[in-house]
């Protein structure tokens, strides 16, 4: 008799089976982490708008349209008419002189993970539950971006509110960010 050393396909199937499972727990957690570290990056950009807003209102007693800020963008930056398309994928919306607040959306057009930031300046407070500050908005349906935005948030209390820069402006949950 012969010693064969050869796996049977029970022993292989059984190896593709351990293998799917620990794929299918590690791609959400791998996800959630690429998307978080997205909006790190995004919250970096949307803190220096901010400043330099609300240092041009203390120097001129008004906003500035984004393009006249002096930022600076990553490198590989797209200039659209309404927007900046970052290299990760992030849209950046280049709001008016008067409008208080700048808006950048994370993973736009993605089936998960859809992501608005939105700073509220010191000296523009619109209606609603808003004090200054970076708030993180997420579509209610969106568990990927609900758990994001909810890991940023300095207290578990959400916000209900309408994502206006992600697409079709869906019903959304919001948190403010530490």
């Amino acid at each position: 008799m012969k010693n064969k050393q050869a796996f049977t396909l029970i022993e292989l199937l059984v190896v593709v089976l351990i293998i799917g499972i620990l794929a299918a727990v590690a791609l959400p957690q791998y996800q959630k982490a690429v998307t978080k570290a997205r909006v790190a990056t995004a919250i970096t950009l949307l803190r220096a708008v901010a400043n330099a807003q609300e240092a041009h209102y203390l120097a001129e007693g008004a906003y500035a349209p984004t393009d006249e800020l002096d930022i600076e963008l990553p490198a590989g930056t797209v200039d659209r008419e309404t927007y900046w398309e970052l290299p990760g994928g992030q849209r950046f919306g280049k709001p008016g002189a008067t409008s208080g607040y700048t808006a950048i959306t994370v993973n736009y057009g993605a089936p998960s993970g859809q992501i608005q930031l939105t700073s509220i300046f010191e000296h523009y407070l619109g209606s609603g539950p808003y004090v200054q500050g970076i708030y993180c908005f997420s579509p209610n349906t969106d568990t990927l971006g609900n758990a994001v935005c909810k890991s940023l948030a300095e207290n578990s209390s959400s916000i209900s509110s309408q994502c206006g820069l992600l697409k079709d402006a869906p019903a959304c949950k919001g948190y403010r960010i530490k």
